[in-house]
């Protein structure tokens, strides 16, 4: 892989002992240091307040990195749009704080992008006129099929996600341009 081809780091970690001092190695953290490049003047930190050198202690470490990471990671790379360095910040302090309340993950929210499923069984109907599978007398019917189906099924929802027609319609009615190729 080429330099400039190399993906650009965004965070540095760094293993923590119970004082918050700057370790090397893991048997000696009982933390971690999360720093946003973004945000070099505003760290995460967390200690497990657990003994260093166990085999628990060095579980949570990791554990801890691991979830700082993958909350900006999930924040940077959201289908919703990239978040900023703040948002991402935001983000892990939510879900450690979520943690203290001895609850693992809210999952009363939805996970992930949010469909609009007036907007895609719209989308559908749109394509299926173009394609002559469906026509200006029919596309009620068609319409209220399909939605139903959409709100009944699951992997319906994923499989019309991923046809280009239904997906460039589906973009189009919720004011979403996708970029041209003499964009990229």
């Amino acid at each position: 892989m080429a330099d400039d081809e190399k993906k650009k780091q965004v965070a540095k970690h760094v293993l923590l002992d119970a004082s918050s001092s700057e370790v090397e190695k893991e048997e000696q953290a009982t933390g971690i240091m999360y720093t946003l490049v973004a945000l070099p003047a505003s760290p995460f930190k967390f200690q497990s307040g657990m003994a260093p050198g166990e085999r628990n202690t060095m579980l949570n470490v990791f554990g801890a990195k691991t979830l700082a990471t993958n909350q900006s990671s999930a924040a940077r790379n959201n289908a919703k749009g990239e978040a900023s360095p703040a948002e991402q910040l935001t983000a892990i302090v939510e879900r450690f704080k979520l943690l203290e309340t001895g609850i693992w993950v809210d999952r009363t929210r939805e996970v992930g992008a949010q469909v609009d499923l007036d907007a895609m069984a719209t989308a559908i109907v749109e394509v299926m006129l173009a394609a002559g599978k469906a026509t200006e007398e029919t596309k009620d019917d068609v319409y209220a099929t399909r939605r139903q189906r959409l709100e009944e099924d699951k992997d319906y929802v994923r499989s019309v996600k991923l046809n280009p027609d239904v997906a460039a319609a589906y973009a189009a009615i919720k004011g979403k341009v996708a970029a041209s190729v003499d964009d990229l």
